[in-house]
């Protein structure tokens, strides 16, 4: 059932923030389930989120995913049309089929077992969707579970169908994501010729000074959650773009990520790296810019966590892994209103890359260790 679910999912060219009428076909493989589907956003761009719930009573277990998908780029290097959803040797080809319409198929296809099986079953079962996690977020989880909240809706437990497998499926758990903060810096100098150093100020100099000193630099150790905090390089240009190699530039850049833990914040990490440019270049020899992405969030070792560790036990024979690696995801909406909440999904290796694919046979364990979670959950 889950690989013909994914494979029709996948046909929706849905990139973020764009739905492409996707939630309308989810809505018919969820006949029993009452719709909410709402639109946010800015003028005439609004964004889809569908709340989709059976039951009304006892206590609800909330299924958090995106429909959305990052564009697939040159569409020729891929081995079959992105949208496809073509199936080969036991293997699904499509942008979306690890992150995460494959995990999407999968919890549907879990509902429908579990209320087979339990055709007396009384309590809730909910589906969060967004075509908003790829993009900015603005108009995605961030507004549908206020919007839910608002409602009086509580969810007492979340699973976030996030890529979080490393080498098999259900070898990790993500209990918490790390914070992210980007930065542009300019470095100021005076041009000249480099025959005459002395006469000009070179800013590549003080640049180089300046990642050298990030590089070797230790935020902190991390803990038992997270890693260490680090910082990435992800560019440095300078105002040489003729490439003359007798000019000294009067201007260099470079742009740069930090990923960070629990034991930082992104203000504390921006006041430290603007002591240090301040140290290195001098004052008013430097213009620094940063957005923080997200703060660290750390769910912890709850209920539903142990939940799935035991039910990814149970199916695959392997305890797995609890940590808080990777990047940002919509926990850190949810996590404001349902701390009880974990991660786990397919193998991440293939997520955003060209012939992005999924076996069958991992959407069949994934499959039946959602089916597990519920199982457990319920019966408690």
């Amino acid at each position: 059932m889950q690989e013909k679910i994914l494979q029709k999912l996948i046909q929706f060219p849905s990139v973020s923030p764009k739905d492409c009428g996707i939630f309308e076909y989810i809505e018919t493989l969820l006949p029993d389930f009452s719709h909410d589907l709402k639109y946010f956003g800015e003028n005439e761009q609004k964004t889809g989120n569908l709340y989709a719930k059976f039951g009304k009573s006892g206590r609800n277990f909330c299924f958090c995913g995106h429909i959305d998908v990052v564009h697939e780029g040159k569409a020729y290097k891929w081995r079959f049309e992105p949208y496809g959803g073509f199936l080969e040797d036991g293997i699904i080809y499509g942008r979306g089929a690890v992150d995460m319409k494959g995990a999407i198929a999968c919890f549907i296809a879990a509902v429908s077992r579990f209320r087979q099986q339990n055709p007396d079953f009384n309590e809730t079962i909910s589906i969060l969707l967004t075509a908003d996690e790829e993009d900015s977020g603005q108009f995605g989880i961030k507004k549908m579970i206020k919007h839910i909240d608002e409602m009086g809706e509580k969810i007492d437990a979340c699973v976030i169908g996030e890529p979080t497998s490393d080498e098999k499926i259900g070898d990790s758990i993500r209990i918490g994501r790390r914070g992210s903060i980007n930065f542009s810096v300019d470095f100021h100098g005076t041009a000249g010729h480099v025959a005459y150093p002395q006469k000009a100020e070179n800013p590549i100099t003080t640049l180089a000074f300046f990642m050298s000193a990030m590089k070797n630099h230790r935020f902190d150790e991390g803990n038992d959650a997270f890693e260490p905090t680090n910082l990435e390089f992800v560019d440095v240009s300078s105002s040489n773009e003729m490439k003359s190699t007798n000019v000294v530039p009067n201007k260099a850049s470079c742009m740069f990520n930090v990923r960070f833990n629990n034991l930082q914040s992104g203000e504390k990490i921006a006041e430290f790296i603007y002591k240090t440019l301040e140290m290195i270049a001098g004052k008013g020899k430097f213009d620094m810019q940063y957005k923080i992405s997200n703060e660290s969030f750390f769910y912890g070792s709850n209920e539903i966590s142990k939940i799935a560790s035991d039910a990814a036990d149970k199916i695959t024979g392997n305890m797995p892994s609890l940590d808080c690696k990777g990047g940002t995801t919509d926990g850190r909406h949810i996590i404001k209103y349902c701390k009880n909440t974990c991660e786990i999904g397919l193998k991440n290796a293939m997520a955003h890359k060209i012939d992005e694919h999924v076996s069958c046979d991992d959407l069949q364990i994934l499959t039946d260790i959602y089916l597990e979670i519920l199982n457990i959950y319920f019966k408690k």
